[in-house]
């Protein structure tokens, strides 16, 4: 597999397997935080969610902006101390979740926002990471684009029968 080759940066929605890449670094993509971020402030109004969103897309337009297409070092320090302190207010803003009854087992359900809030906070340097690196972009779209096709056409006919009609679709270049 390739991805087990590739030592670079991943920017993926933070789906649990990604993260077991180990070898290689991770970037959250903007567009899909900016997308979750949107439907927690529509659904619950949490100012949390607005305040971050925003933040999140202030900084993409001054590190497209900027020549080096990143963050000064004083600048990167304001954005994490703006972060975490919409992160501290929005803990407060969240319902306190309720203990889990004795005698059950498993995680307890938490709400989507809080899941989102907790993503945010273990995940910092992942979501930020396109303002400290030019090499990592705000969104991996582009890169979802460009296999979108091989998706639709491996849906439509079940599965690429052998790997010779695979490659015609996506000729490998030596």
């Amino acid at each position: 597999m390739i991805l087990f080759r590739y030592g670079g940066v991943i920017i993926h929605d933070c789906w649990a397997s990604y993260l077991s890449y180990l070898h290689c670094g991770h970037g959250l993509c903007g567009s899909h935080l900016l997308r979750e971020l949107t439907f927690i402030f529509e659904s619950n109004g949490y100012a949390w969610a607005r305040n971050i969103k925003r933040l999140l897309q202030e900084t993409c337009v001054k590190v497209s902006k900027s020549e080096e297409k990143k963050l000064n070092g004083r600048d990167l320090a304001n954005l994490q101390k703006r972060y975490r302190a919409i992160l501290t207010r929005g803990a407060k803003e969240l319902p306190v979740i309720s203990p889990k009854p004795s005698g059950k087992r498993g995680k307890l359900a938490k709400s989507d926002a809080h899941n989102l809030l907790e993503r945010f906070q273990v995940h910092e340097a992942s979501a930020l990471l396109f303002a400290k690196d030019p090499h990592v972009s705000f969104t991996n779209i582009r890169a979802e684009q460009d296999l979108r096709m091989s998706k639709v056409k491996q849906k439509v006919s079940g599965c690429f029968r052998t790997e010779t009609y695979a490659l015609v679709l996506a000729p490998i270049e030596n």
